[in-house]
C-alpha cells in the first residue's frame, strides 16, 4: 500500500528516513540514494513561519506524538533538495511492523496554496532587505 499511494509517506528511524515512496521522492527532487538516510531537518528551513526553529518545533511534536500515540497533524514548510519552498500539511502516527513501533509521515503538497518562493536563501536574502 506504501508504494502505490500519491501522497507522500515515510518512515523515520532515529530521526532519519529508513524508507519513502516514490511519491516522496518526486515531492523532494530526489533519488532513494539522495533521500534514505535523511534526517528530516534537512529538509526544514531553520525557522517555521511563526517563527519557531524549526529543529526544536519538529522535536516538540514527535515528543507528542509518542506521549500520546495519537496522530499529530500540522502545516509545515520544508525545502526541497533543490532549495525551493515545500508547503505541506503534515500527518505522523504510529504504525506497529515486526513487533515495532514505526513514526509514519505522510506529507500533502500545498505548494498550490501558496505563494511560490525561490528558495530559503532568496527569501532569507529578502527579508533582510
Amino acid at each position: 500500500m506504501f508504494e502505490y499511494t500519491l501522497t507522500a509517506c515515510f518512515y523515520l528511524k532515529n530521526g532519519k528516513i529508513s524508507d519513502c515512496n516514490k511519491a516522496m521522492l518526486d515531492l523532494v527532487g530526489g533519488s532513494r540514494d539522495q533521500v534514505i538516510g535523511l534526517s528530516v531537518e534537512k529538509f526544514s528551513p531553520e525557522f517555521q513561519p511563526d517563527g519557531r526553529k524549526s529543529g526544536q518545533a519538529s522535536q516538540n511534536i514527535i515528543s507528542d506524538l509518542l506521549k500520546t500515540r495519537r496522530p499529530v497533524q500540522f502545516d509545515w514548510m520544508h525545502v526541497r533538495l533543490d532549495g525551493t519552498i515545500l508547503p505541506v500539511f503534515a500527518t505522523i502516527f504510529l504504525v506497529h511492523i515486526e513487533g515495532a513501533d514505526q513514526i509514519t509521515v505522510v506529507w500533502e503538497d500545498r505548494r498550490k496554496h501558496f505563494p511560490t518562493r525561490k528558495s530559503r536563501k532568496n527569501r532569507t536574502a529578502t527579508s533582510n532587505s
